[in-house]
């Protein structure tokens, strides 16, 4: 009995995995195009499989978010070249930065760091719940009477 897994391959993972005979099979190509099938145990198919599907959502991350379009000399000069701030834009720039420092450390502790988390370095609101072991309707009220509180600071300082 022949089961092929029912993942597809991405072109850059160009190997099958097969069930035959109660044999876990990883079928290749080498560089000289020759087929190879090599027994692995169970485990090791189970990886490859899990490895399978990480891989293919990665491919699909990339597809989503990274440009994808022909880039000319002119587009690759035109983004190396990035237009510099004029002294005054860059000063007011960094007192807007220094406030924003500011009104931040004026924040609870909870608040100041879920709100570090979520803007700064990334999380998802499911990445800081499960970091603290909390719900995540706890963390969205957090970040919303932050953001509140934030605005609040921002304004008595303008």
């Amino acid at each position: 009995m022949l089961i092929e897994s029912k993942k597809e391959n991405s072109k850059y993972n160009p190997y099958k995995m097969l069930y035959i005979n109660d044999e876990y099979i990883i079928q290749f190509k080498d560089i000289e195009n020759k087929i190879h099938k090599v027994e692995v145990k169970e485990k090791i198919f189970e990886e490859f499989n899990k490895f399978k599907l990480k891989d293919k959502s990665q491919m699909n991350e990339f597809d989503r978010h990274i440009e994808h379009s022909n880039l000319s000399e002119h587009t690759l000069n035109r983004r190396m070249v990035k237009e510099k701030l004029n002294t005054e834009d860059e000063a007011i720039k960094n007192i807007q930065y220094k406030k924003l420092h500011k009104a931040i450390l004026k924040l609870p502790i909870k608040q100041r760091k879920r709100i570090i988390m979520y803007f700064f370095k990334g999380l998802s609101q499911k990445q800081i719940a499960q970091k603290e072991n909390c719900s995540i309707r706890a963390i969205q009220y957090s970040l919303r009477i932050g953001l509140k509180n934030l605005k609040k600071y921002l304004n008595e300082t303008s």
